[in-house]
């Protein structure tokens, strides 16, 4: 029959084979954190790009008001100096 010693030293040899759920946990609690400060990293530089992102299309909204702008104030120039070539060419003949 086993006695109390034998059984501890059946118990320690276990332990350093056989993993128990306490270490188990501890290494999950280890993964769990380790995998959440990847996480936070991860989220953080992804608002980074979605803010550089968000910029960029604000910066391209502006630029494509400002070209249509443009090209109408170039329209209405062209427009007035066709006018005023005609009317050159008319009071010159």
């Amino acid at each position: 029959m086993l006695t109390q010693k034998d059984i501890d030293r059946l118990l320690h040899a276990f332990s350093a084979i056989f993993i128990t759920k306490v270490d188990l946990q501890d290494q999950l609690q280890d993964q769990k954190e380790e995998l959440d400060k990847k996480y936070n990293q991860v989220i953080t530089r992804l608002d980074a790009v979605m803010k550089e992102l968000k910029d960029k299309r604000e910066e391209e909204v502006i630029m494509s008001h400002m070209l249509t702008r443009h090209t109408k104030k170039l329209e209405s120039n062209e427009t007035r100096l066709q006018k005023l070539e005609r009317h050159s060419k008319t009071t010159s003949v």
